[in-house]
Order: structure tokens, then sequence, then C-alpha cells
């Protein structure tokens, strides 16, 4: 029994830390599409982000398994070529959104179907290659599945970092994806005595110590993100101390 409750904790400690430093990452990926990077180390937002990233890629495997099956009934010619280029497109993908990101201008709920899609459809192959082994040369396939896998983590990663966690619809209604740390919209409560920095900032007022409508990027225990604009090419973002805040108000 002492066995079994050891071999669960290390299983979730490992889990757990895993979780850790993969919404570390996230949180930062996402951050650093408004030029920002945070690496404060010890926040709980940050194990919340990565478990529910390994949700879905729990539930993207738990779908692919119907997939893989289908690809063991697949001749060996067949199955070569989807896995070469399942591979090509991974590499392929990893100097398109690693290195440079781009815009993708699709509707939500067509983009969240094709990522979902994509992402099933690509587990599948490592998961047939190790669940339903056909090949003669077992090694130098499992090889190659340890490299989908690898591939398939940076890049699935960079790509949930930068276009899926905390972004919004096009209206800016709602999160595309469930989660947390989509923008806000807020309007910021300032101390009274120390307004003289906004509007050299350019933090546009409503009133003596209330700012106009903005959006709430991220926060911490003694700082907030926030940004006068929802276009990324023309917004102007700042990095505020709670010291000079009385309050904030969220706005649905």
């Amino acid at each position: 029994m002492l066995d079994i409750i050891n071999q669960i904790s290390i299983v979730g400690a490992f889990f757990l830390s895993i979780s850790y430093i993969l919404g570390l990452l996230i949180v930062n990926l996402d951050l650093s599409s408004y030029g920002i990077t945070r690496l404060d180390m010890l926040r709980l937002k940050y194990l919340v982000v990565g478990i529910i990233y390994s949700i879905t890629i729990a539930v993207h495997a738990a779908i692919s398994i119907p997939i893989a099956f289908l690809l063991s009934n697949l001749s060996s010619w067949y199955f070569d070529s989807i896995t070469i280029f399942t591979y090509l497109g991974l590499v392929i993908s990893y100097f398109i959104f690693v290195n440079k990101p781009i815009k993708i201008k699709i509707r939500p709920y067509i983009f969240i179907t094709i990522w979902l899609l994509i992402s099933v459809a690509t587990i599948a192959v490592p998961m047939r290659i190790f669940a339903f082994p056909i090949s003669a040369d077992q090694i130098y396939e499992k090889n190659i599945g340890y490299g989908i896998i690898v591939m398939y983590s940076i890049v699935h990663t960079f790509f949930y970092g930068f276009y899926i966690h905390g972004k919004r619809t096009f209206e800016g209604k709602r999160p595309i994806f469930p989660g947390i740390s989509a923008p806000g919209s807020v309007e910021i409560l300032f101390i009274p005595n120390k307004l003289e920095f906004l509007e050299d900032l350019g933090i546009p007022l409503v009133s003596t110590n209330k700012t106009q409508t903005v959006l709430l990027i991220d926060q911490t225990q003694d700082e907030i993100i926030i940004s006068t604009k929802s276009d990324k090419d023309k917004q102007n973002v700042f990095t505020l101390s709670k010291d000079v805040i009385l309050g904030i108000h969220h706005l649905q």
C-alpha cells in the first residue's frame, strides 16, 4: 500500500512540476506578443495554466486512439508516407510559429476546430507507432516516433502560447478557448495625488482619477499590465505599480 502511495506521489509531483514549467512558458509566450517578459517564478497562475494545457493534450490523445487504430490497418508504405509528411509539417511549423509568429485571421470556432483536428491527427502517428507496431525495424520506427513527439511538444506549446492562451474572439467578448488570462476590459481608479505621470505616459483619463476603458492583460501581487487599444500593431502597453491604484472596475 505504501509503495502505491509513493508511486502516486512521485507521479503527482512530476505532473505538477511539468505543468508549472509549461504554464510559465505559455504565459510568457503570450506576454511576448505584447513585447513583455515576466520570469517571476512563484505564481500559482503558471500551475493553473499548465494543468489546463496538460488536460487539452490528454483530451487530444484520447481522441486520437481510434485514428491510431485505423492507421494500424494501413500498409507500411502508406503509413511511412503519412509519417514523413507529419514530421516535415512539424519542422515547417517550427520555423513559422517558433521563429516568427504570424497573424491568423480565421473565425475563432473554425480556428479551434482546425487546431483540434491537426493536433489529434499528429498525435495519432506516434501513438500508432508505439501501440500498433508493424515494421520489422521497430527501433528505427520508434526513433521516428520519439522525434515526432519532441517536435510536436515544441511546436504545439509555442502555438498554444502564441495563438490560443489568453486570446479573445475578434469581437473581444469572450475567450476563444477555456482558460485564464484573456485580456479583460476594465476601468482603473488611481490615487489622485499620483496622477501627474499618467498623461505623460499617454494613458487616457475620463475624470480626475479614472481611466477610459483599457485592457487588463496581466497582473501580479505588485503590478498590473494594461493596454489602451485592442489592436496589437497600434496599442500602447503599460506596466503600473499597484501602489498608485485605488481599484479596478471589471466590465462585462
